[in-house]
């Protein structure tokens, strides 16, 4: 059974958030993630960040 972390009540929005962004652009070590953050606003880059 895999872990669907966007059903699981337990988990914060704020982790949800991140991982979701992890899903659409990759790790950190990649260059999509860090196009992508460089291209949010400051407050969400400290959310994923």
């Amino acid at each position: 059974m895999d872990y669907d972390y966007r059903n699981d009540p337990k988990l914060p929005a704020k982790w949800k958030t991140r991982f979701d962004f992890f899903d659409r652009f990759g790790a950190p070590n990649t260059p999509t993630y860090k196009t992508e953050l460089k291209a949010l606003p400051t407050s969400q880059k400290r959310l994923i960040n």
